[in-house]
């Protein structure tokens, strides 16, 4: 099945609110190819915990507040992204872009990945 963006950004919203990251893992995993564009999104105290959200497009995005621990954001665009109080504990945030990226206040640990 393909979505569109709207379509993935409603996904991404119904599997946060019902803590599936099983679903939307999975979703990620039958579609590698999909290019996935959420910029200027609102993904505020959003539950994306263990979420596969590598590669996907998030500049501008309004992530402050997020439940991101141990999600997968490697190779994703962060360019202008709130991420201010975001709690972003054993994320793998390797290989993305983040120009001008807020990190205030951020919880972060020794397994987050930054590099």
């Amino acid at each position: 099945m393909t979505y569109n963006n709207q379509e993935i950004y409603e996904l991404l919203i119904e599997c946060s609110k019902n803590n599936d990251a099983l679903r939307w893992n999975k979703y990620r995993q039958e579609n590698p190819n999909i290019l996935i564009n959420l910029s200027e999104t609102k993904l505020a105290r959003m539950q994306l915990k263990e979420f596969n959200l590598s590669n996907i497009n998030f500049e501008g995005c309004d992530m402050c507040n997020a439940k991101l621990q141990k999600a997968n954001l490697n190779g994703a665009n962060l360019t202008n992204v709130n991420l201010s109080n975001a709690n972003i504990k054993g994320a793998d945030l390797r290989n993305t872009n983040k120009t001008n990226t807020n990190f205030q206040m951020v919880k972060l640990d020794q397994n987050t990945k930054m590099k």
